[in-house]
This record gives structure tokens, sequence and C-alpha cells, in this order.
């Protein structure tokens, strides 16, 4: 009887060093949002010096539409004004959007680049469409 109790007592140690305990799990997840953080990081750094660059050419060519706009025909001139204002203020909420994205989790980060990606592709659009009808 001794003997099956000390090989059952052995059989339970041997079953507890192979399952990693709650910490072992508890350190194994903080190591991947660790590195998770650090891949947002370095991919946020590469495209904050991107899209910074992007918004302020967006800023100097709604100026320069801004100053064309000056020449415009008077019955075009306050649609385009109107236009060249909405532009502004996107560009605007684009630059606040980017600055105040904070991370929470890599499926959020995707869906805020895919969508701030297309925003910035529509203003671009827009404010290449705008400079070509005031040519």
């Amino acid at each position: 009887m001794f003997v099956m109790i000390a090989m059952g007592a052995i059989s339970c140690a041997d079953q507890k060093k192979n399952k990693p305990d709650d910490s072992d799990k508890m350190d194994q997840m903080e190591e991947k949002r660790q590195e998770m953080e650090a891949k947002f990081k370095e991919e946020y750094e590469d495209l904050n010096t991107r899209y910074k660059a992007l918004l302020q050419e967006n800023e100097e060519r709604i100026e320069e539409l801004k100053e064309e706009a000056k020449d415009a025909k008077e019955d075009a001139k306050d649609a385009l004004e109107d236009k060249i204002e909405d532009l502004k203020e996107k560009n605007e909420d684009l630059k606040t959007r980017w600055n105040s994205f904070r991370y929470e989790s890599e499926e959020k980060w995707e869906d805020f680049k895919e969508e701030f990606e297309h925003d910035m592709g529509s203003i671009r659009e827009a404010l290449e469409d705008l400079g070509e009808d005031n040519e």
C-alpha cells in the first residue's frame, strides 16, 4: 500500500513539472505583449515620418490652391474656396487623429492604419482633382 501511495505522489509531482503554471503563462503573455508593442513602435516611427511629410505636403498644396482661387472667376470662386476649406479641415482632422492615436491592440492598429491610409488617399486625390479643375 505504501508503495502505491508513493507512486501516486511521484506521478503527481511529475505532472506538475510538465505543466506550465499560471505565472509561466502570464510571463509568456507579457513577453508577447511587449513584442507586439515593440513592433508597433517601430512601424509607427516609420509611418510617422512618412505621414507627417504627406500632411505637410497637403497643407502646402492647400495654401497654393487658396492663392490660385483668388484668380478664379467670380461665379466659381466661392465654391472653390469652400472646397479648399473643407479639404483643409479634413487634413487637420487627419493630423489630429494621427497625433492622438494610442496603441491598444494589433487589431485596432491595423484598422486605424487602413482607415487612415484610405482617408489620406481621398484627400490627396481631391487636392489633385481640385488643382486640375482649377487649371
